[in-house]
């Protein structure tokens, strides 16, 4: 696996995604197929509670494509209260997916939890 010259990329895409946890097993958020020669760079990830209830969040790194392998929690079990929302990645704290990596969260109440990330795509 290699990532891309982030002093010199030959392309660079703002990307979006708005992903309701409707279950309480591990969402996909995104994901960087391997040998895909780019690297996401995260500005934010943010996690809202859209129900009467808290629920707890948990945001994962995988060193795969899919929620397999090595993983690294960014957030683990975080309370969100009702109607509040979690800001669990900024530009600050550095999150970036390589080749061959994935971002996953799981939410511990179905359909209480939306997920929104930004992220830079650099090729």
């Amino acid at each position: 696996m290699a990532n891309p010259n982030l002093n010199s990329p030959s392309s660079c895409y703002a990307n979006s995604t708005i992903v309701a946890l409707t279950s309480t097993t591990e969402t996909q958020i995104a994901v960087n197929a391997a040998s895909s020669g780019k690297v996401f760079i995260f500005d934010s990830v943010q996690c809202a509670n859209v129900s009467a209830t808290g629920a707890d969040f948990t945001l994962t790194i995988y060193n795969a494509t899919t929620n397999t392998g090595t993983a690294g929690r960014i957030a683990y079990a975080v309370t969100v209260n009702s109607k509040a929302a979690l800001l669990a990645v900024t530009k600050n704290l550095g999150l970036a997916l390589r080749e061959g990596q994935s971002l996953y969260a799981t939410g511990s109440v179905a359909s209480s939890l939306t997920v929104t990330a930004f992220w830079k795509e650099f090729a």
